[in-house]
């Protein structure tokens, strides 16, 4: 799917205050039990501690939730549309702009066990490569890097960046799945329930017609019979 940009939010340019981005993972719709919710608590507590950050949301549901959240906290929020099946080229646009900041951090579910899961705040840190040896060795003329040395650690960082954020974007779908599943499942178990009701509500109401039908009949006979 076409990627979009992230929208500006009450007329506010993307900018630096703070220099920290927070980015939201939410999922495109509901059934999935207590799993948008638990992201949407585990928000408000960061929102009360980094009303200066840019928060990007990808999710409808987590977009929903920033449209009234961002009124009441004055947040710079943008939506982030990320489609079911992703690539680098998806997440190109975001991951492009990491370099602003100087933190990163997600709000994600993260999968515990298919009964379990977290909503988490947790930092995006990218391994430092150490470029000093590489540089030395550059210079001594051991190694020739092409096109450069700084564009081989751009490439390699964004490639990290995309790893680190991909694993994470999968934790929190994984965790979806699995609340979607036990929500189908306990849905299911309450039709069931509810079945099973309505049939003894059934069974009841027909006893009761077929006892005043009994009645009825037993009512006519003894009319019959005293006459």
């Amino acid at each position: 799917g076409q990627m979009t940009i992230p929208k500006k939010k009450n007329n506010k340019p993307i900018s630096n205050s703070g220099r920290t981005a927070i980015i939201v993972v939410t999922a495109d719709q509901g059934l999935c039990g207590s799993y948008n919710t638990e992201i949407f608590k585990k928000t408000e507590e960061v929102v009360a501690s980094h009303e200066l950050a840019d928060y990007f949301v990808i999710g409808r549901k987590g977009q929903e939730f920033f449209e009234r959240l961002a009124k009441k906290h004055d947040l710079r929020f943008y939506p982030y549309f990320l489609p079911e099946v992703f690539s680098l080229a998806d997440l190109r646009p975001l991951i492009s702009m990491f370099y602003r900041y100087d933190q990163i951090f997600m709000i994600v579910s993260r999968f515990v066990n298919t009964a379990t899961r977290n909503a988490i705040f947790l930092e995006l840190s990218i391994p430092v490569i150490e470029v000093e040896e590489a540089t030395k060795e550059q210079a001594e003329g051991k190694f020739i890097f092409e096109p450069s040395l700084d564009a081989v650690i751009a490439s390699i960082t964004e490639k990290l960046r995309y790893a680190l954020f991909r694993q994470q974007i999968m934790d929190s779908k994984l965790a979806l799945y699995t609340a979607q599943m036990i929500a189908m499942q306990t849905a299911a178990e309450n039709a069931k329930d509810l079945m099973k009701e309505l049939q003894h509500q059934y069974n009841k109401a027909r006893r009761k017609l077929i006892d005043k039908k009994i009645q009825e009949v037993q009512a006519g006979r003894s009319l019959w019979a005293s006459n």
